[in-house]
């Protein structure tokens, strides 16, 4: 999702990331310790990750982001960002 549209819909790229909470999920993997750049704020800005292969739980019913934003989905690290969910 670019800034635009994530700012459009009323939080920029840069607030979602502050106020991500993913790296705290029993589910989260830090894709950097596999070559990969770090991964966060998946439900607005990563959608799906390149390397959460696993369920093992999920923190998004707590996150701030998804909480401000009203989004409905839920295991964005595996299933993709809201926009992609409701596709």
């Amino acid at each position: 999702m670019n800034k635009e549209k994530v700012a459009k819909i009323g939080m920029s790229k840069e607030e979602a990331l502050k106020l991500c909470i993913c790296e705290g999920c029993p589910t989260y993997v830090d894709c950097s310790k596999q070559g990969a750049n770090k991964e966060k704020a998946f439900c607005m800005v990563v959608g799906k990750s390149k390397c959460i292969t696993k369920e093992k739980g999920c923190i998004c019913g707590a996150c701030p982001v998804k909480i401000k934003m009203s989004l409905k989905n839920f295991y964005f690290c595996t299933k993709g960002s809201e926009e992609q969910q409701n596709k």
